[in-house]
């Protein structure tokens, strides 16, 4: 009877320790965008996708703008910021506050951050960039077959084939002739600040069209 309790309790063991050792070497998900509202706090660091289905303790690889942005952005603790970063959900922490959630996200890279803004409902599935500024306040989308401009001071949108796309040391340049009037967009890779929400952007935009110069910021379509 000892041996067959001996040999029961050294297959728990084993099977134990396998599954020990699967969970700690669980795979990663791949890198990807995600959008979602961050929480950044000492008891509290959680990143929840804009479905409002997944939540998961925030692991910031991203350096400290991503905190300092959160101070600047949030007027209280634990309050929500609008994010979206690249990065992969994994695994949940084993052991602190992070072991209370299902799983994690590990963000490498924070793309754009909205203490007020168009959030989750800012559409960027077919579009190469979006681009906007203010005073006047303008709006600029770049897809694959044509461009569209829109200004408070200016009757209606402007539309735009195809321009010619050059892309070099972090720069982004479109030039688009036309009979009566072109556009030229330069989009610079660097951190952007919106002049009236505060928002950051992952590209700085200038626009000259119908002789005049707009500056801005943009992002990266999906």
């Amino acid at each position: 009877m000892k041996t067959i309790l001996a040999g029961i309790i050294a297959a728990l063991a084993v099977v134990s320790c396998t599954k020990s050792t699967s969970d700690s070497n669980a795979p990663v998900a791949e890198e990807g965008r995600f959008v979602g509202y961050l929480v950044w706090g000492h008891e509290v660091r959680s990143f929840n996708n804009c479905d409002g289905d997944r939540e998961g303790w925030a692991i910031n690889d991203a350096g400290d703008e991503l905190k300092e942005i959160y101070e600047s952005l949030t007027s209280e603790p634990y309050q929500e910021m609008f994010v979206e970063v690249r990065g992969n959900w994994q695994q949940a922490p084993a052991e602190g506050f992070g072991a209370n959630y299902p799983e994690a996200m590990r963000i490498t890279e924070l793309i754009r951050a909205e203490g007020e803004g168009f959030g989750c409902d800012l559409e960027l599935d077919g579009v190469l960039y979006v681009a906007s500024g203010n005073e006047p306040f303008w709006r600029l989308h770049v897809r694959p077959d044509g461009l569209s401009m829109w200004s408070m001071d200016s009757p209606g949108e402007t539309d735009f084939a195809t321009g010619d796309v050059r892309m070099e040391d972090g720069r982004v340049t479109i030039d688009v002739d036309k009979a009566d009037a072109g556009i030229r967009i330069v989009l610079e890779k660097r951190r952007c600040i919106d002049s009236m929400s505060g928002a950051r952007y992952s590209f700085a935009a200038t626009v000259d069209a119908g002789g005049r110069t707009f500056h801005g910021c943009a992002l990266e379509g999906t």
